[in-house]
């Protein structure tokens, strides 16, 4: 193959270097409103009214959107169906997307979000995997608050347990991790003629927008584009949540038919976007003498926090490779993705 062996250019490097790169706060069009979110307070508590009276008269404000007027379907469609693109009836974590605020300018936008008034009933949330799988803990999600769950066999491992010459239980847990790309989440949404409408932003499932955006606005496939824009980083963090981001723009573009941008503050971006699953992992481990695990029980937790978004994908993920790359002739794994009150 002519390109075995050689050292290939990048195809970006040249315009990042030379800071000719555009990102997606380099894009502008004219006649564009800027969009600002307004967010739950509390973790998790019953939505009984926005209040935006006062805020709808502050300068440059075009509207503020709220869950009964979106045009489409309130519903990101991930693996599954049951995040909405904005709060209706309860709110399910700190920084749950309630309203969008639009404006003439950021500035604008910013002031009249803070005069939006939200009426919150406060339940008590869930914020960890203990408290979920604990008896008796209130249900969050179904009837179990598991998003998703699997079971893994190979051999017998609760027979090879038994025969095991030496027999370890520990317990682990792993925290939160944020995913910290120089680039924040941001979009534009830009209507076109006949009702089309083209997305740009900072993303690394460009297929998942284009599914949440014609989703959001109740168009059909062939009617949406999206272009992903040079992306400051990921890591995975821009995966399922730009899907949200997304499909509020082009709410927001479609209802003024007028070019709309969203783009994240370092802090907002932080409160809202997905995170790396915190995880608890319960284990035993068989051996014989020499150290050569035998057999292998485990119990695998995540937490999914608030929506399934992408937990069932990444628990699987987890699932199988729970046992790292140890041979082992007898492994049990059981895992499940719980819901909390939490990003």
């Amino acid at each position: 193959m002519p390109v075995v062996g050689k050292s290939l250019p990048r195809k970006d490097a040249l315009d990042k270097i030379k800071g000719l790169a555009k990102y997606i706060d380099d894009y502008n069009f004219s006649d564009i409103l800027y969009i600002t979110t307004v967010r739950s307070p509390v973790a998790y508590g019953r939505l009984k009214g926005v209040i935006k009276s006062a805020a709808e008269k502050m300068p440059g404000v075009a509207g503020i959107i709220t869950a009964d007027q979106i045009p489409g379907k309130n519903a990101v469609p991930l693996v599954f169906e049951d995040e909405p693109f904005l709060a209706q009836d309860f709110v399910r974590f700190h920084g749950e997307p309630v309203a969008l605020v639009v404006a003439e300018s950021y500035e604008e936008a910013l002031a009249a979000a803070a005069m939006v008034k939200l009426d919150i009933e406060p339940l008590k949330p869930i914020l960890g995997i203990r408290e979920s799988i604990a008896d008796g803990a209130p249900k969050i999600y179904g009837t179990d608050n598991v998003f998703s769950r699997y079971n893994v066999e190979k051999g017998n491992a609760e027979e090879a347990m038994k025969s095991a010459k030496h027999v370890f239980e520990k317990e682990y847990e792993t925290p939160y991790q944020e995913h910290a790309y120089l680039e924040t989440n941001g979009v534009i949404a830009v209507p076109g003629i006949e009702g089309t409408m083209t997305v740009y932003g900072t993303m690394q499932c460009p297929f998942y927008v284009h599914d949440a955006v014609a989703q959001a606005i109740g168009l059909e496939r062939n009617q949406v584009r999206i272009t992903q824009t040079t992306t400051g980083g990921g890591f995975g963090g821009k995966e399922d949540f730009p899907s949200v981001v997304a499909g509020q723009a082009a709410i927001v573009a479609q209802l003024f038919n007028r070019p709309a941008k969203l783009i994240y503050k370092r802090e907002e971006d932080i409160i809202a976007s997905s995170k790396r699953h915190p995880g608890l992992i319960k284990m035993k481990v068989g051996t014989d003498d020499n150290g050569k695990i035998t057999a292998a029980l485990i119990d695998y937790y995540v937490d999914g926090g608030a929506y399934s978004t992408l937990t069932p994908i990444v628990l699987w993920r987890g699932t199988v490779h729970a046992l790292g790359p140890y041979e082992c002739d007898h492994i049990h794994i059981r895992s499940w993705g719980v819901a909390t009150n939490k990003v």
